[in-house]
């Protein structure tokens, strides 16, 4: 019985093998310990959050975040996926040569620094036509405000947290997490006590960001001296452009992929509604992060040049994401409602709504099998420069998806705001296993990494 975990601690302790398995297994442990940090986390802050701001502001919040991040993915510009992927191919041409990772390191970093400072600007001065024009909201625009300075933080946050997977150094990351998980909640609870208004999470975030940043500038400047300082080399930037311009429009339609279903909220329904859909989603996104490795499996299919072992690799991962998103899905289905009333209270279930609400809920909980896999293949598709194939499906999905919020939404509306969260979960879950489908089919057809043989 315990024979496979033996042998799983003998292999990690081994210092002398260096195999695939050690790799998965070494960066996914890191990896899941982060993501536990991070969702355990981010769960104690939604909820000291939600429990203070109440339903309509919770959900001014969570539509402001949306935003937010939504705009930051034009900041990112896919440079967070391309350092994973071009830093790791680089590192894996050359053991102990750094000066072509440390040229396409600080050719992305400029880039980041450029246009994260660019899209910033423009959102600052754009705040009151996004507020008032778009979602009739003025409250919104200090929020975002403060949200073009915390796109600045997350974009070099995200950057230089991004350089420890293809170094293979992610116990960084963990402790990273930590420093950011921490302070968030406590800044947050600082400033609450003084200042109580939806800006002042924003604010918590920002400061937050900014901390776990210099902790990774400084593990960076003190351990691996060499890869931000010294002489850079020319380096072939056609297929890195190309890369970055497929890695845009990647990022970009996921984060509004992502975010439709609050933006569709947003425009047509009462801020209260958008905290009750918030507060179900979030605990899923919260359990889902638990179980996601994009991040470590990326520089792992980077470096497997060999199609047996790379469709080993493939396999491997496919079955244990089997092994782990069908249980925890048939958990949510049944315990989602007990836990959203544990985690955010009985105002997040009025008994008015709560028949729509569970039936969202039910349909909700679909998304975590579909989240996992999905991130299997956006990673592989990274891994080999292929960014084309889901990001031309995820803009015919956007559209998709917007089509049948709007129709599904115009059905739901007259029986009340409430069957409003029924019509978007339903939208949401439809057009996602659409999309996942697709990318199972494409792979299976082009790169036949699923097939028996």
């Amino acid at each position: 019985m315990f024979a496979p975990l033996k042998r799983i601690l003998n292999l990690v302790l081994d210092k002398n093998n260096d195999s695939l398995t050690k790799q998965i297994v070494h960066g996914s442990g890191y990896q899941f310990a982060a993501n536990v940090v991070s969702r355990l986390g981010g769960l104690v802050f939604t909820i000291i959050v939600a429990r203070i701001l109440l339903p309509e502001l919770f959900g001014l919040y969570n539509l402001s975040l949306s935003l937010i991040l939504t705009v930051g993915t034009f900041a990112d510009l896919g440079i967070n996926t391309a350092l994973s992927r071009y830093l790791s191919y680089s590192m894996s041409k050359k053991r102990g040569n750094v000066k072509e990772p440390r040229s396409r390191l600080r050719f992305l970093l400029n880039l980041k620094m450029i246009f994260a400072l660019f899209i910033s600007v423009i959102f600052f001065l754009l705040a009151p036509i996004i507020a008032n024009s778009i979602f009739s909201r003025p409250e919104m625009v200090p929020i975002i405000r403060i949200g073009a300075l915390y796109i600045l933080a997350i974009s070099i946050q995200g950057f230089l947290s991004t350089v420890f997977y293809p170094l293979k150094k992610v116990q960084h990351n963990l402790i990273g997490e930590i420093i950011f998980q921490a302070a968030r909640i406590l800044i947050f609870l600082l400033l609450t006590y003084t200042y109580m208004k939806t800006t002042t999470v924003f604010w918590a975030l920002l400061i937050a960001y900014l901390i776990s940043a210099l902790y990774y500038l400084l593990i960076l400047a003190t351990k691996h001296r060499r890869l931000l300082f010294g002489k850079t080399m020319p380096i072939p930037k056609k297929s890195m452009t190309i890369f970055l311009g497929w890695a845009i429009v990647l990022n970009s339609a996921l984060m509004l992929f992502t975010h439709i279903d609050i933006f569709m909220l947003g425009l047509f329904v009462k801020d209260e509604f958008i905290g009750y859909y918030s507060a179900l989603s979030s605990l899923i996104m919260s359990i889902m992060a638990l179980v996601v490795f994009g991040s470590v499996f990326t520089p792992i299919f980077t470096e497997i040049r060999d199609v047996y072992r790379l469709k080993r690799a493939f396999k491997k991962i496919m079955k244990l994401s089997t092994i782990i998103s069908i249980p925890i899905t048939i958990f949510l289905f049944i315990f989602l409602i007990p836990l959203t009333r544990l985690v955010y209270g009985s105002n997040y279930l009025p008994s008015q709504y709560l028949t729509p609400i569970v039936i969202s809920s039910i349909l909700l909980s679909f998304l975590l099998i579909e989240g996992i896999f999905t991130n299997v293949f956006s990673s592989f598709f990274t891994s080999k420069e292929k960014l084309k194939i889901p990001a031309t499906l995820l803009i015919m999905m956007i559209i998709l998806n917007f089509g049948l919020d709007y129709v599904f939404i115009k059905l739901a509306l007259p029986f009340g705001s409430q069957w409003v969260l029924v019509a978007v979960s339903a939208a949401t879950v439809l057009v996602r296993y659409i999309n996942l489908f697709i990318l199972i089919a494409f792979v299976k057809k082009e790169f036949r990494l699923l097939s028996k043989k």
